[in-house]
């Protein structure tokens, strides 16, 4: 749309020139006609390449825009927490489920290091792997966390992502588990005994 209003007012002006061109003609009248006209065109067609790039910014924009909103969605909806961590260890960034995890306003948790939350940080984002490890709730109550932490590669500085899972449920489920195992044990035992 921008790249035909662009055309339309280089023909207007490429006309307007013409006029003007022709009514103040010398000898070489037909050369000054000349010339202008190839002046006039090139503006019509600077106009529409103006008019094109001016169009695929917009659309970029849009398109820019709408993927942040949706990365925004997922972020602020996923049931892990999300926590962005810069180059000296501060956090520079949380979503909603890191706040209820550690039990802290998200606000309160923005400029903190990240090792009163999560001690051992620095080792696992050396790791690079999925790892087990202690989370500290503003309370100072200890639980156990699930944490893989990624880096953004082509930002600089660059920050570091660390994604964790209260798994507090799941290690009472496997205790609960390994003592039904060990009762299930000693029956058999107790049996063979017989």
């Amino acid at each position: 749309r921008d790249a035909i209003v662009g055309a339309m007012l280089g023909i207007n002006v490429i006309q307007l020139g013409l006029i003007v061109a022709v009514a103040h003609s010398d000898s070489h009248g037909e050369t000054a006609v000349t010339e202008l006209q190839f002046m006039m065109l090139a503006l019509a067609v600077t106009g529409l390449v103006l008019g094109m790039v001016v169009a695929e910014m917009r659309d970029a924009s849009a398109a820019l825009n709408e993927s942040e909103s949706r990365l925004r969605a997922i972020v602020s909806t996923a049931p892990d927490s999300i926590i962005t961590v810069d180059q000296q260890g501060y956090i520079v960034a949380t979503n909603p489920a890191a706040a209820q995890v550690f039990d802290y306003a998200t606000r309160d948790m923005i400029g903190k290091p990240v090792i009163e939350m999560l001690p051992e940080f620095e080792s696992v984002a050396l790791i690079g792997e999925v790892c087990e490890l202690t989370g500290v709730r503003s309370s100072g109550a200890r639980f156990p966390v699930e944490i893989s932490v990624g880096t953004t590669k082509n930002r600089v500085p660059e920050l570091r992502i660390a994604v964790t899972r209260d798994i507090t449920r799941r290690k009472a489920m496997e205790c609960q588990l390994d003592e039904k195992q060990a009762e299930v044990n000693r029956s058999a035992r107790l049996a063979a005994a017989f």
